[in-house]
């Protein structure tokens, strides 16, 4: 019944249950969190509402279609993955003085991005070390 729907049927262990449910949460909802952060940065940056969204829009499907085809790992691209530590920086600053309250989640996730940076091959271990030393939450 469900592949006549279009679904996939899996088999899920009862003891993988939670971390199944947990990534769906970070998979839909979390993605909603992120998009409200890029959203209000962009805001402001001076664009909001449709128009914030319609700028967005084409980098969020275009991610999302390199994730589908390359995989997390390799669909990275951006600052943390050419090791631009002054990029980051800058927006490190701007966050601060602007939007003081999203500062620690932009770390946050900055500091989980240097690891896909780092798996991927885009930046060195030295070039890591820099970055989580920018991005330490504090």
């Amino acid at each position: 019944m469900a592949e006549d729907l279009g679904s996939i049927c899996l088999t899920i262990k009862t003891e993988a249950k939670t971390l199944y449910h947990a990534s769906a949460v970070v998979a839909s909802n979390y993605l909603v969190t992120l998009q409200d952060l890029a959203l209000r940065l962009i805001g402001e940056a001076g664009l909001s509402g449709d128009d914030a969204f319609k700028v967005l829009n084409p980098l969020i499907k275009g991610t999302l279609s390199n994730i589908e085809n390359v995989g997390a790992i390799k669909a990275l691209t951006g600052p943390i993955a050419r090791g631009d530590i002054e990029t980051i920086t800058r927006h490190l600053d701007e966050i601060g003085e602007k939007t003081p309250n999203l500062l620690l989640l932009y770390k946050i996730l900055g500091q989980y991005t240097v690891d896909i940076a780092l798996a991927g091959g885009t930046i060195s271990d030295s070039e890591a070390n820099e970055l989580k030393k920018v991005l330490l939450p504090r």
